[in-house]
């Protein structure tokens, strides 16, 4: 797992506008994925998923369920995937 390169490639892109700005708009599992490596970091969709777990983990039960609220669903290949908005 790479979450290190994870939070490296969030880190990036608090400081750079022009990558914040695209991480802003909505976007699939796949179009992360193909940002990040092209900002050269190799993430995987288990990477993403373990930084999402870690951030749950340290959310209160309320502020779990307002989250839920806001995750953002989709379907690939049949199967329900989720995907989250970069918090950056």
């Amino acid at each position: 797992m790479a979450l290190h390169q994870l939070d490296q490639f969030l880190q990036q892109a608090r400081l750079d506008p022009n990558l914040a700005e695209q991480l802003k708009q909505p976007m699939d599992l796949e179009a992360f994925l193909a940002l990040a490596s092209q900002a050269g970091y190799q993430l995987s969709e288990q990477d993403v998923l373990a930084a999402q777990a870690r951030q749950e983990a340290s959310l209160s039960n309320r502020d779990l369920q307002q989250r839920a609220g806001q995750r953002i669903s989709f379907y690939e290949n049949g199967a329900r995937r989720r995907c989250l908005a970069a918090q950056v």
